[in-house]
């Protein structure tokens, strides 16, 4: 079973169930206690049902236990010998359909790549008894082709929320600006540090890939009549519904960020954790 070391919990719910206000502050920490422990059993939610671990579990002695169980017993459902809290049984199953989902989008996006890799090139046989010539590689026939990277440093010293620098400088390099725009983006951030972020909390600044894949420098180059280049095999992200960019390629392949699947994934309803 994937690791899953948290559930989500809804302190209103909690708080308004009618189960939970009929119990004192002790059979409340019992019964968390209990959800807790229930979180970590196989299958996810549920709780053998045998009263002298239950007690241990709950940290009370067998006599409190046998008092006050009642309210705490209300909120399982005893099927097939265990005590099921139904609220976290679906939530296990909803994160376990998530990390499925993505390891089937991670196995996707490793076979592409890889595809790509394939598709590189081919292996050149010489005739036996000709003088071998070294055969044509990228770099010799691309001589004035952009390293990657190149100009990202800059950019990078300028920007002022220093976050997720690897996803930043792939974002860099699938804009892949020459010279002139490199120069341009830079002054572009300087422009948008000075009129804008140096006027937000540095959380509130994007993160630096988000303002390129965004093309941000555009805003103001646009408005400055610099000349904007976009090279033909840039690929603008695609849109959620909500409009978000899809940043990652499990965003992409679910065909909404990560946001609206957690909201999708919660739903809606009262009957959380209890």
């Amino acid at each position: 079973m994937a690791k899953s070391p948290a559930f989500q919990f809804y302190p209103t719910d909690f708080l308004g169930d009618d189960k939970i206000q009929l119990m004192d502050a002790e059979e409340v920490g019992m019964y968390w206690l209990l959800c807790c422990v229930a979180w970590q059993q196989k299958p996810r939610g549920t709780l053998p049902n045998d009263d002298d671990l239950l007690a241990r579990w709950a940290r009370v002695k067998r006599d409190v236990w046998d008092s006050k169980n009642g309210n705490v017993k209300r909120c399982f459902k005893l099927k097939r010998g265990r005590l099921h809290q139904e609220r976290l049984v679906r939530e296990g199953k909803k994160q376990a359909n998530w990390q499925e989902k993505s390891r089937q989008g991670g196995i996707k996006s490793g076979e592409r790549r890889r595809e790509g890799s394939l598709k590189g090139g081919s292996r050149v046989v010489e005739p036996k008894g000709n003088t071998p010539t070294p055969s044509p590689t990228p770099s010799s026939i691309h001589t004035n082709k952009r390293k990657k990277g190149e100009g990202f440093e800059d950019f990078w010293k300028v920007y002022p929320r220093k976050r997720s620098k690897a996803q930043a400088e792939k974002a860099w390099n699938k804009i892949a600006p020459d010279e002139e725009l490199q120069k341009q983006i830079v002054e572009a951030l300087k422009t948008t540090v000075a009129k804008d972020f140096s006027q937000r909390p540095l959380d509130k600044v994007p993160y630096p890939a988000t303002w390129l894949n965004s093309r941000g420098f555009e805003d103001v180059l646009g408005a400055t009549g610099h000349h904007k280049t976009a090279p033909k095999a840039l690929r603008v992200a695609p849109k959620c519904s909500c409009g978000e960019l899809l940043l990652t390629k499990i965003e992409q392949n679910l065909g909404c960020c990560s946001l609206c699947e957690e909201k999708r994934v919660r739903g809606v309803g009262s009957d959380v954790v209890h």
